[in-house]
């Protein structure tokens, strides 16, 4: 009995492992980079090996894996080369959908304009006139630009 599970086992994995290096062939034959490929073949063998079969339930385990802890574009980095390899074997049904990466605030590291004043009263109150002073050119030219800016997008 035990040798029948070794060589069913057996000749699963030397399955798993022929399907993952035609698909590496596969990638390989595309317009995608060296780094993509390696990618992708990573993260199918990473797959196969921590949850076995190919089924909705293991990809949405592992998509929950991905989520859990690693960053949006990671995650959909990793998903993508799932749905390659899912496309490659004629599973298209299976594909896993991204996640949506939020994009950043356009002002995220811009000071509010009380934290500006205080900055400069305080460059002020401390005697760093000459600060103070930059402080106001940099200030004027960046709300000039801005304007500019704003005067261009409307034109």
């Amino acid at each position: 009995m035990f040798d029948i599970f070794s060589y069913i086992v057996t000749v699963f994995i030397i399955n798993q492992c022929s399907m993952v290096t035609k698909f590496k062939n596969h990638l390989a034959k595309t317009n995608l980079a060296k780094n993509t490929v390696t990618s992708y073949v990573w993260t199918v063998q990473y797959f196969l090996n921590h949850y076995g079969e190919v089924n909705k339930k293991n990809l949405l385990a592992y998509k929950g894996y991905l989520v859990e802890n690693f960053k949006p574009q990671t995650v959909n980095l990793r998903l993508q080369g799932i749905n390659k390899y899912l496309e490659f074997t004629k599973q298209e049904k299976l594909k896993v959908k991204f996640v949506k990466v939020q994009q950043k605030n356009f002002l995220e590291n811009v000071i509010s304009d009380a934290d500006y004043k205080f900055l400069k009263a305080q460059l002020k109150a401390d005697g760093y006139d000459e600060w103070y002073y930059k402080s106001g050119i940099l200030t004027y030219t960046a709300r000039e630009e801005r304007y500019a800016v704003c005067i261009s997008r409307r034109t």
